[in-house]
C-alpha cells in the first residue's frame, strides 16, 4: 500500500485578526484554508484580538491576546511549520527559534523595509505607526529560514535590506469571496476606493468626488480623520465600512486603487479585474505587476488631474471600459490558478524535513543584564550565573539581547538600563532585581513594579520593607542577600609590615551616599599627622555611575593639609585576590553610609576576618551586631520630600515623594574611630571571629538557591501580572456580548 506525502500541521501568525481590516490577513488565511483543502495539511491562523470570532472560513482561527498566550497557543498546536505576516513576524521568529520550529516569512508590506522619513512623508504614511530598529530587522531576518514576498517589488526592496533573493510568492484567492457572478451585476453605480488612509489615496479620493458632483462614489473600509468627516461632507459618497468583497463588487461601475505609497500588492485589483470591473491603479510599487503598464494604471498618481481624465474616459467611452474589463480579466487568471499554494506547499515540506522542533526544551530562565563591566551589578550577574546549579541555570544575557529570546521567566538585573523606560518583554513572567538606597521607591517604579512584574527582589530586609511601604504587595517582594567567595575572601597571613601603624579601610565610592564625607571629616578630627593611624581609600574609577559625582576634590584638599593624618587613596581597579589582600592589610574596615540596599564591601571585610565599623542602622543589621561589629550610632531621617532625584550619573531621574535614610554623627564616628584604633588587638580579633562565621553563611549558591526561589514563587500564577488585566476585560467583553446574544435570541424566540 502506498504511503501519500506527509500531511504537516502549519501554523500562521498574523495580527489584527478580528476583524481582518487588510489584504495581508486575508491572504494569509486563504492560503492557509488551500494548504488544508487541497494538500491535506492541518492549519491554524493565530493573530491578537480582543477576543475569539467565529468565521466561515475552513481555517480554525484563534486570538491571542499577547506574546504569553501566543507561546502557550504554540506549545499545544506544535506546528511543523510556522508562517508569519506583518508585525507578527517578529514574535513568531521568537518562539521559532526557542523550539527550533521551521519559520517562513511572508512579508507583504515594509514591516521589515520601513519607509525612511522622506518616503513617509511623501508615501502619506501615518507618522505614529512604528517600525522596528535596524537591529531587530536584522535578528528577526536572520532567524528565518525562508523570506518570501507578495511581489518583485517589495523582493527588491528587501534585497536592499538585508533579505537578498527572497522568493516572490503571489497572494492566492477564494472566488467564493469576491466572485459577483454573471447576472448580479445589472446596475453597477459606483465609482469605489477601499482608500480610507492617507498612503492609500484618501485625498485623491474625495477630490475626485468633490469634482465630479454627479458620479456616485463608494468609499468602503474604514476611513480616518480628517478623511471620514470629508467624506461625510460630500453627498455624492457614500460611507461602506463593514461589508464584504463580493457585496461591495456588485455595486462597482469603477473600482479605483489610488495608492500613494508603492502598494507592494494590491489585492482589490486583483478582485475587481476578475470581476471583469474596470478598474484603474497607481503605477507604483507591486501594482504593475498585477495591472501592466497600460490603461490600467495612472502614470502621474499623484495629479488628481491625471485621475480625473482617466476616470472620465472610463465614465464616458463604453468600448474602452469594455476594453479595461477585458484586460483586467485576462490579467487576473493568473493570479487565480493556485500556483502560490503548489509552491508553499512544496516549501513547508522541504522545511519540515529539514528540522523538526524541539517539544521539550528545557525552561532557563534568562538573566537580562551585563556580567563582565566592572559595576557591582555585573559583578553579582556574573556569580549568579556561575553559582547556579545545572537544574536552576540562569542564561545571562545582553539587554538588548535578552527582550529579543521567548523564555518563560525574564530575570532583569542591569542599573545601566533606565527602569522607568524599560519595555516588558513580549512573553514570560518578570522579575526585577532593583534596590533603592533612599527610602520609598520612587512612585513610577512602584506603577510599574506592581503593574508589570511578577517579583521583584531586594538584598535586604530593610530594603524589603521599604518596597512593602512604597505599596507593593508582601507576596510579591522578596529577598535575595549577596553572597561572597570564600575562596579568595578569606582570612590569610600575618599583615604586611606597616611599620607599626593602624589602617583603617574604606572602599567604595567617594560620594555623600556612602557617607564619605563623614567619614573624611569625622578622620580629620580624629587624628593628626602624628598619630599611626592610615586611612587607605579604595575607589573603582570605572564605575560610570558615579562619573563626575564623587568627592575628589574634598578628598585632594584633605591630603594636601600638613597636619591631616596619612591617607592612601588607591583609585584603580582591582581584581578580587587583590580585594581580598587589601582587605587583609587592613585592621579595620570603616563604611559609615546614609543609605545601602546591602553594601557587599562589608561582607567582603567580614569574610577576610577584618573587623567592620558600621552604623547601627538600614540593611546592615541583616549582617551585623554588637558581637560582630563595632556600631556607630545614626540618626534616621525619613520625611516627606517630593522632589526629583539623580538616580545616577547617566542621566536617569526620578520623582520622589518622601526620604528614609541614616545620619551618622561626625563626632561620634570620630570617638568610634579612637576606640577602635586604641582597642586591645583581642577585642577586635574576638569580634572579626564571629564576624567570620556570619559571612560563611552567605555564598553566592546560597544567594543563587535564594533567587531560584523567588523565581519559581514569580512563576506561581499562570498568567504573568502584565497580562491579566487585560485577559480579564476580554473575557468581561465576552460575557456582554454573550450576554446581549441570548437576550436578543429571546426577544425573537
Amino acid at each position: 500500500m502506498s504511503v501519500g506525502p506527509r500531511r504537516l500541521r502549519l501554523l500562521g501568525v498574523t495580527n489584527r485578526l478580528f476583524p481582518f481590516v487588510g489584504g495581508a490577513q486575508i491572504s494569509l488565511a486563504i492560503l492557509l484554508g488551500r494548504l488544508q483543502r487541497e494538500y491535506g495539511h492541518t492549519c491554524r491562523l493565530l493573530g491578537d484580538a480582543p477576543f475569539h470570532a467565529s468565521r466561515a472560513t475552513p481555517v480554525d482561527m484563534r486570538a491571542v491576546l499577547d506574546g504569553e498566550e501566543l507561546k502557550d497557543a504554540v506549545r499545544r498546536f506544535r506546528p511543523d511549520v510556522l508562517i508569519s505576516s506583518l508585525e507578527a513576524a517578529t514574535g513568531a521568529a521568537r518562539l521559532a527559534e526557542r523550539f527550533g520550529i521551521p519559520h517562513a516569512i511572508w512579508l507583504q508590506s515594509f514591516e521589515l523595509c520601513p519607509p525612511t522619513s522622506a518616503e513617509a512623508k511623501r508615501w502619506r504614511v501615518i507618522r505614529d505607526r512604528g517600525y522596528l530598529t535596524s537591529e531587530a530587522r536584522a535578528r528577526t531576518l536572520a532567524r528565518a529560514d525562508a523570506v518570501l514576498v507578495n511581489s518583485r517589488f517589495l523582493g527588491a526592496r528587501m534585497g536592499r535590506f538585508g533579505a537578498p533573493g527572497a522568493r516572490v510568492v503571489a497572494p492566492e484567492f477564494d472566488t467564493r469571496h469576491f466572485d459577483i457572478g454573471p447576472t448580479a451585476r445589472r446596475s453597477p453605480a459606483f465609482v469605489t476606493g477601499v482608500c480610507g488612509y492617507g498612503h492609500k489615496g484618501a485625498g485623491i479620493f474625495l477630490d475626485l468626488a468633490a469634482r465630479m458632483p454627479r458620479v456616485p462614489f463608494l468609499l468602503v473600509g474604514r476611513a480616518v480623520a480628517p478623511y471620514y468627516t470629508q467624506a461625510e461632507r460630500l453627498p455624492n459618497v457614500t460611507l461602506q465600512p463593514f461589508t464584504r468583497p463580493r457585496d461591495f463588487l456588485a455595486k462597482s461601475r469603477v473600482v479605483v486603487v489610488p495608492s500613494q505609497w508603492p502598494e507592494p500588492f494590491g489585492r482589490i485589483a486583483v478582485e475587481a479585474m476578475a470581476n471583469g470591473i474596470p478598474t484603474l491603479a497607481s503605477r507604483t510599487g507591486g501594482l504593475p505587476e498585477i495591472c501592466g503598464h497600460g490603461a490600467l494604471t495612472v502614470r502621474a498618481f499623484r495629479c488628481a488631474d491625471a485621475w480625473q481624465r482617466a476616470l472620465d474616459r472610463v465614465l464616458g467611452d463604453d468600448d474602452h471600459a469594455a476594453r479595461l474589463s477585458s484586460e483586467g480579466r485576462r490579467r487576473a487568471v493568473r493570479f487565480l490558478a493556485g500556483t502560490s499554494t503548489r509552491t508553499l506547499d512544496t516549501l513547508v515540506r522541504r522545511l519540515a524535513a529539514r528540522r523538526k522542533p524541539r517539544w521539550d526544551e528545557k525552561r532557563v530562565p534568562i538573566l537580562s543584564g551585563a556580567t563582565s563591566s566592572r559595576s557591582a551589578f555585573a559583578f553579582v550577574n556574573a556569580h549568579w550565573a556561575r553559582a547556579s546549579g545545572p537544574r536552576r541555570r540562569l542564561a545571562p544575557r545582553d539587554p538588548a539581547e535578552a527582550d529579543s529570546i521567548s523564555t518563560d521567566v525574564h530575570v532583569r538585573h542591569d542599573l545601566s538600563r533606565d527602569f522607568a523606560r524599560w519595555p516588558p518583554p513580549p512573553d514570560g513572567h518578570l522579575v526585577a532585581v532593583r534596590t533603592w538606597d533612599f527610602g520609598p521607591f520612587p512612585p513610577a517604579w512602584t506603577a510599574i513594579l506592581r503593574d508589570q512584574y511578577d517579583r521583584l527582589v531586594v538584598h535586604s530586609r530593610w530594603v524589603r520593607r521599604q518596597a512593602l511601604a512604597s505599596g507593593l504587595p508582601a507576596a510579591r517582594v522578596g529577598v535575595v542577600p549577596l553572597g561572597v567567595d570564600h575562596a579568595i575572601f578569606r582570612p590569610g597571613a600575618a599583615r604586611r609590615a606597616t611599620g607599626g601603624r593602624f589602617r583603617l579601610l574604606f572602599v567604595g565610592a567617594l560620594v555623600p551616599r556612602k557617607g564619605f564625607d563623614i567619614l573624611l571629616d569625622a578622620y580629620l578630627a580624629a587624628f593628626r599627622r602624628s598619630d599611626p593611624v592610615t586611612l587607605v581609600i579604595k575607589a573603582n574609577p570605572d564605575d560610570v555611575f558615579y562619573a563626575g559625582a564623587e568627592l575628589r576634590r574634598e578628598l585632594r584638599r584633605a591630603m594636601s593639609k600638613a597636619t591631616a593624618p596619612e591617607i592612601v587613596f588607591i583609585d584603580r581597579f582591582l581584581t578580587p585576590r587583590a580585594l581580598a589582600a587589601l582587605y587583609r592589610s587592613a585592621d579595620a574596615a570603616v563604611f559609615p553610609y546614609r543609605a545601602e540596599g546591602f553594601c557587599l564591601p562589608i561582607l567582603e571585610a567580614m569574610a577576610c576576618g577584618c573587623p567592620v565599623v558600621v552604623p547601627r542602622f538600614g540593611s546592615t543589621l541583616d549582617l551585623c551586631s554588637e558581637k560582630t561589629a563595632f556600631f556607630v550610632p545614626a540618626r534616621r531621617i525619613a520625611v516627606p520630600v517630593p522632589k526629583r532625584f539623580a538616580v545616577n550619573t547617566l542621566g536617569f531621574e526620578a520623582d520622589l515623594e518622601a526620604v528614609d535614610f541614616g545620619e551618622v554623627d561626625r563626632s561620634a564616628l570620630a570617638s568610634v574611630l579612637r576606640t577602635v584604633v586604641a582597642a586591645h588587638a583581642d577585642v577586635r580579633a574576638r569580634k572579626a571571629a564571629r564576624a567570620l562565621k556570619v559571612a560563611a553563611r552567605f555564598t553566592w549558591e546560597a544567594s543563587a538557591e535564594a533567587l531560584a526561589r523567588e523565581i519559581a514563587r514569580a512563576t506561581a500564577s499562570r498568567v504573568p501580572v502584565r497580562f491579566q488585566k487585560a485577559r480579564a476585560a476580554r473575557e468581561r467583553h465576552r460575557r456582554v456580548l454573550l450576554t446581549a446574544r441570548d437576550l436578543y435570541l429571546r426577544g425573537t424566540g
